[in-house]
């Protein structure tokens, strides 16, 4: 697998494009060190480490089913606000997968909560059905659960 990596520090700030897995880049000096890594679809992988008297190297690589799934979630939003028939939340991911969704209203309360297989990208999930739950106008929070990482949108249903 190809991968682009800038890696910053006291050494200094370089790139370095590889495809050897693993790669490793010796006899670096004391410090700590970020490594920010783009692999061949795309995603971006972050990292730091802290080189010492006994580990002057950092070791590059890249594997794609270790992306941890904190990276899933990127954005949550509702347009228009206030909902009605034809609104929609737009989730942005980096990864397609599994996500738990849960609807509360503005006291904390759960008054629904479904799961969806998102797609890579953007996703319009259309909203139509929380117009026919007649719920009181009020202010109420969309929260998205996928792996580790929540995302909250807070909409209006104003009747």
């Amino acid at each position: 697998m190809g991968a682009a990596s800038w890696v910053t520090g006291p050494g200094g700030n370089f790139q370095v494009e590889t495809t050897e897995q693993p790669k490793i880049i010796s006899n670096l000096p004391y410090g700590r060190y970020f490594v920010t890594g783009t692999i061949e679809n795309g995603l971006t992988v972050e990292g730091d480490t802290l080189i010492n008297d006994s580990n002057g190297s950092i070791v590059l690589q890249f594997t794609v089913g270790a992306i941890n799934s904190e990276n899933l979630l990127r954005e949550i939003s509702v347009f228009p606000n206030p909902i009605n028939n034809h609104s929609v939340a737009t989730i942005s991911n980096d990864l397609g997968g599994k996500c738990q969704f849960s609807l509360t209203n503005a006291q904390g309360t759960v008054l629904h909560q479904s799961s969806i297989t998102l797609n890579t990208g953007i996703n319009n999930i259309p909203l139509s059905s929380l117009m026919k739950r007649n719920y009181a106008p009020s202010v109420y929070f969309l929260f998205v659960f996928s792996g580790n990482r929540t995302k909250l949108c807070k909409f209006v249903i104003d009747k």
